[in-house]
């Protein structure tokens, strides 16, 4: 039994076996069949729902990872714009200001050199001198509207004026209403800029300097909806889409003018897609952070509006400058016209390039400012009958003078850095004369020319200077013989042997000594021999190889004799001549060596200047300077550089030389000057040799300036040159453009003029045969009397008792 439990325990009844496999065999086919039948609705799904299904997870999970991208980037740029624009500061180029013109009466001027003076400052002529910066001219008669200006004592307000001319001289300067002026000071020309590396030239307004016309009238033509839209304007893009799917080109531009500023302060000039992306993205951000005003003031800053050799015309300040010779709240109607309509294209656009294109596009801005309402019915054809009233081209050009620009920076160099001066915005006032500046270069150019064309090198170079001699303001400096072109600057940097023109020094120190030496003292001109520092002998010998024997002082300095010279040098000291010129402003260090004495030394034309000046000047040494004064971007004064004056000692010796000075032009080395010039004037000068004929100089002065000129060739080849065959050509070229005034040869306290029989070293009177009128200092004249001298007094007295004999 237990066994059959065992056994029924471990085997089903058959029914229940049957049973069960019936139910299994059934749940089996049940799993297929639905297997099947799922198997079955998967294959007959439709494919594309499957795709959509794919795109869509992969759009999704795209649009995650750009959205993970998108705001840091969002952020990225948000940085940017806020501590750019926020933070934003200009580099500024330096302005440099020649000096300021003043007009009084009884000035010498003729109507030429006004003329020049006027359009360097950048003044156009017109019919009318209506507006600032304008001037007409009747006969001799002048009428200029001057411009408002902020010299370095304060701001000058704009004035209209009437000049009137006569024989070369101001008669009257008068206002408006006929009121005699004492003195009237023209707003400076700009001769020059020192820009910033990346050559962008702006001058920063606000936005309250813009006239409303401007500021309104920029919106108007290029963003209609500026204040309404956040960045982006979707009609103005639509709306410019149409328009050029219409016109099968583009016509028309959607962006605004937040977009542009982006476009132009933050981002690349390329058109690819993500720089269209960060331009919208900045745009709206530049919009969120900063008011409207301020977004338009920066665009009045920043938009480029025309190029001007290597530099980028950049805002509407610089621009009305640039153009119209105004400040920017001074245009008039038509003039904004013409700087919106250029903001399509500033080079298509150019009012001097393509006059007729600038004129067309500014008639059309002109037109949509009156459809606007920004100017009343009818006073847009108005306006459009005016020309474009640009300035000439070279009224406002930039660096026009780059050997003087030189100067000007080194000695700016002593007092900032160069960033600054590249970056600051500084206002630099200088001593450059435009019109001598001018002449000064006409001189250069005419003159080696004709001397090409008499048979000299035409490789030939030149260097001048010029200053006025009693401020130690250089007014005009040439350094090349194009005297536009930049590089080796020979005025400043062109060391070369100075010959004669060092003689004078020899002889101021004689002078100096009254107890030993006056015009009359008798030196030998007769060889010399003398062994030099490095042990080998030197024999100078005189220009025309010939010696002369017993000569006057005066007629040694006139014929400009070596040999004399020497001998007097050495008598008086190699080292006196060397501290003498220390002592009138010579810095550089010259050889302790006897041809010193005959001008082997170098000197650069500056150099040469800055010893003459004191002579010049009468007995004042001054340091030459380039640059008056400086100021800050908006006006306020930062350095002055006044005028220092340390007189001489001896002054009467420097009065005595200038005498000597005027004979050698008179009947000396340089006697074919007052033919050169062509008019009667006392000129004080001073030819210059070297060895070999490779440097030709010639100073020389009148009352008020210094002329310092130098020809010769690079490599320092003999050229064939001398003192009064080619420098003295180029000086007379010069100076008979200029209004001259006579050397001043009155004589201080310590000298008088005498009569004197040079031929026996004796007082004599005027009537005496041979008698010569020269000045001394006191205690070096004659103190014996000529035969002529003595029998005229014995005669006075023989007349005198007679008469108190008869008595």
């Amino acid at each position: 039994m237990s066994a059959n439990r065992r056994a029924g325990s471990k085997k089903k009844p058959a029914s229940k076996a049957r049973a069960s496999g019936t139910k299994g065999a059934r749940s089996r086919a049940a799993r297929k069949g639905a297997s099947g039948a799922k198997s079955k609705r998967a294959s007959t799904r439709d494919p594309k729902a499957s795709l959509f299904s794919r795109l869509l997870r992969l759009v999704l999970l795209l649009a995650g990872l750009g959205l993970g991208l998108l705001v840091p980037w969002t952020l990225w740029l948000n940085h940017l714009i806020t501590t750019e624009f926020e933070g934003r500061k200009w580099d500024l180029p330096s302005r440099v200001f020649a000096r300021p013109l003043s007009l009084f009466a009884q000035m010498p001027l003729t109507a030429s050199q006004l003329e020049r003076e006027l359009e360097a400052a950048g003044y156009r002529r017109a019919d009318d001198a209506g507006q600032p910066g304008s001037w007409s001219r009747s006969g001799a008669t002048f009428d200029i509207h001057r411009r408002g200006f902020r010299f370095d004592d304060g701001f000058q307000e704009a004035l209209r004026f009437r000049l009137t001319l006569a024989d070369g001289r101001i008669v009257s300067v008068r206002d408006a209403v006929g009121t005699s002026l004492g003195l009237m000071r023209l707003d400076p020309a700009e001769i020059a800029s020192i820009y910033p590396l990346h050559e962008e030239d702006r001058t920063l307004i606000t936005i309250d300097q813009a006239p409303d016309l401007l500021v309104q009238g920029l919106q108007a033509v290029e963003d209609r909806n500026f204040k309404h839209h956040h960045g982006l304007d979707p009609r103005g893009i639509a709306r410019a889409a149409a328009a050029n799917l219409k016109a099968g080109r583009t016509v028309q531009g959607g962006s605004t003018l937040t977009q542009q500023l982006v476009k132009n302060y933050y981002l690349e000039n390329d058109r690819t897609l993500p720089r269209k992306v960060n331009e919208a993205l900045m745009s709206l951000l530049l919009e969120w952070h900063y008011s409207k005003a301020e977004i338009l003031e920066a665009y009045l800053n920043e938009v480029f509006l025309g190029q001007q050799g290597n530099q980028a015309i950049h805002g509407f300040g610089r621009a009305s400058e640039h153009y119209f010779g105004q400040p920017v709240e001074r245009l008039q109607a038509h003039q904004v016209a013409l700087l919106v309509g250029m903001v399509k294209g500033a080079s298509l656009y150019h009012p001097r390039r393509n006059p007729e294109r600038a004129r067309e596009r500014r008639d059309l801005v002109l037109a949509s400012f009156e459809e606007t309402g920004l100017l009343a019915p009818g006073e847009a054809a108005t306006w459009q009958a005016r020309p474009l009233d640009v300035v000439a081209a070279g009224a406002r050009s930039s660096n026009r003078y780059p050997a003087f620009l030189e100067l000007v920076r080194d000695q700016l160099q002593r007092d900032y850095r160069e960033a600054d001066l590249r970056t600051e915005g500084l206002r630099i006032f200088t001593t450059l004369a435009p019109f001598e500046q001018q002449a000064a270069e006409a001189a250069v150019t005419h003159g080696l020319k004709q001397l090409a064309e008499r048979g000299l090198d035409p490789e030939l170079q030149a260097a001048l200077v010029l200053a006025d001699s009693d401020a130690g303001e250089i007014r005009a400096l040439v350094g090349d013989r194009n005297p536009r072109r930049r590089g080796f600057n020979r005025a400043l940097n062109a060391r070369r042997q100075v010959g004669s023109v060092i003689k004078p020094f020899i002889y101021l120190l004689a002078l100096e000594h009254p107890q030993r030496y006056s015009w009359l003292t008798r030196l030998e001109d007769e060889p010399i021999t003398l062994t030099q520092a490095d042990g080998q002998r030197w024999a100078p010998a005189n220009y025309d190889g010939q010696s002369h024997g017993s000569v006057s002082l005066l007629e040694a300095l006139v014929r400009s004799y070596n040999q004399a010279t020497v001998r007097l040098g050495m008598n008086i000291g190699l080292n006196e001549l060397l501290r003498k010129l220390q002592s009138l402003g010579v810095t550089r260090a010259l050889p302790e060596l006897p041809s010193t004495l005959l001008g082997a030394a170098e000197m650069t034309p500056l150099d040469v200047t800055q010893a003459y000046q004191p002579l010049a000047s009468g007995g004042f040494a001054i340091a030459l300077r380039a640059v008056t004064a400086v100021q800050t971007a908006d006006g306020a004064s930062l350095r002055r550089y006044p005028l220092r004056l340390d007189p001489v000692p001896q002054r009467e010796a420097i009065a005595v030389l200038n005498y000597g000075l005027t004979q050698v032009v008179e009947q000396g080395t340089a006697k074919a000057l007052p033919g050169l010039l062509g008019q009667s004037v006392t000129v004080a000068g001073k030819t210059g040799t070297t060895n070999e004929r490779r440097d030709s100089w010639f100073v020389g002065y009148t009352r008020d300036r210094l002329g310092v000129v130098w020809v010769g060739l690079d490599d320092n080849r003999p050229a064939r040159v001398t003192g009064s065959n080619a420098a003295m050509p180029l000086w007379a070229g010069l100076f008979r453009q200029l209004p001259l005034q006579s050397v001043s040869l009155d004589l201080p306290e310590g000298a008088s003029w005498r009569w004197v029989d040079p031929l026996t070293a004796t007082l004599s009177q005027a009537d005496c045969p041979g008698a010569s009128q020269m000045p001394f200092v006191t205690g070096s004249e004659p103190s014996t009397r000529s035969n002529c001298l003595e029998q005229q007094e014995q005669d006075a007295d023989s007349f005198w008792r007679r008469w108190f004999d008869r008595d």
